[in-house]
């Protein structure tokens, strides 16, 4: 039930109680606007708060005119959401996650004692399935 209530809300509300259950990140899949407390957890999955409008977290009339503020702006809304969106996919795709690996890789490989200067550095390859 949580994914469909995600799914068809204009906005998510996530408080610091919130932090570990993955509500934040899957709002800002879904193109949700998200209003979330400012605390490390969520700074996290959006630093530059890309998708999201900070609150104070237990500052009831924080909370309260930023919520209002969200409720009576569509157009901010739809503009948070999708850039929220868009950051997710940016930085949570299957092929930005690749190139983090890759990097990594390509890091550490470097970096190994004995390498032979013949021996090529390796590739991230995605794979390409058809349907």
């Amino acid at each position: 039930m949580r994914d469909r209530a995600l799914a068809s809300a204009d906005i998510v509300i996530c408080d610091r109680e919130h932090t570990t259950d993955e509500i934040a990140l899957k709002a800002l899949a879904y193109g949700r606007a998200l209003l979330a407390s400012d605390v490390e957890a969520h700074r996290d999955i959006t630093p530059d708060g890309r998708g999201c409008l900070w609150f104070r977290s237990g500052e009831v009339n924080d909370i309260a005119q930023r919520a209002g503020f969200l409720a009576g702006n569509p157009q901010f809304r739809r503009a948070l959401a999708a850039a929220g969106r868009e950051h997710c996919l940016a930085t949570r795709s299957a092929e930005a996650v690749g190139a983090q690996y890759d990097a990594v890789y390509r890091s550490a490989f470097s970096k190994r004692k004995g390498r032979d200067a013949n021996t090529p550095a390796p590739r991230f390859i995605p794979l390409q399935v058809g349907s």
